[in-house]
């Protein structure tokens, strides 16, 4: 699960408790980069925003689509 709250991103995962992935910077309107994650968020959705969440390290590129829940 991804947290942000307070310009930083939170992750957790099954078996491991939350814990602080690293301060979010805003690279442009709507694209964050915090470690080597890079997010889009889209507001086109109507009923919540949806995340485009790539993660790149070394030779590998993992490239996910999320919804956003608010608690």
């Amino acid at each position: 699960a991804y947290r942000f709250a307070d310009r930083k991103l939170y992750l957790k995962s099954a078996g491991r408790d939350e814990y602080l992935y690293g301060a979010v910077v805003e690279g442009e309107p709507g694209r964050y980069v915090v470690g080597h994650k890079t997010i889009y968020i889209s507001t086109q959705a109507p009923d919540a925003p949806v995340l485009q969440l790539t993660h790149v390290y070394k030779d590998e590129v993992r490239v996910s689509v999320a919804r956003c829940n608010k608690p």
